[in-house]
């Protein structure tokens, strides 16, 4: 069994969690197993849980390993110890790993907002800008004057 975790570093928020299971003697992905994943903060009694979902993988199932994906919604920052279980049909186990929980993702405002009001200003700039107003005739000559 492989686990990975996505986002890289975890966030407060959701955390989604990738299992390859594979069996013992042939190494060949086991598609009946049933992953179990939660997640617990040490010296708190809440812990999330998760049934994963098999996904093929790959172009028509080939070409790649299936994963089964679990998404668990992580409600604070520090460490979290996360327990991956499997039953399948070379029989049953479990892997613990601890990772470290960062804030959530801070959306940059200041960046929004001054793109916002650059967009602004530069679409006024071009609105108020003088024009030539002055139509161009076919009869006028290169120095401004008509010909006759």
């Amino acid at each position: 069994m492989s686990a990975w975790t996505s986002p890289d570093p975890p966030r407060v928020g959701r955390l989604d969690i990738s299992v390859a299971v594979l069996r013992s003697r042939t190494r060949e992905p086991e598609p009946n197993a049933i992953v179990q994943v939660s997640a617990r903060r040490p010296g708190a009694n809440d812990t999330v849980r998760a049934t994963a979902v098999l996904d093929p993988g790959g172009v028509f199932g080939f070409f790649s390993t299936p994963l089964a994906h679990a998404t668990l919604p992580l409600s604070a920052e520090g460490p979290w110890r996360i327990t991956v279980a499997v039953s399948g049909t070379d029989g049953d186990g479990a892997a613990t790993f601890e990772i470290d929980v960062a804030p959530p993702a801070a959306m940059p405002w200041t960046v929004l907002v001054a793109t916002v009001v650059a967009m602004v200003v530069a679409f006024m700039v071009w609105r108020v800008r003088p024009r030539d107003t002055r139509a161009a005739r076919p009869d006028d000559d290169s120095k401004g004057e008509v010909s006759r």
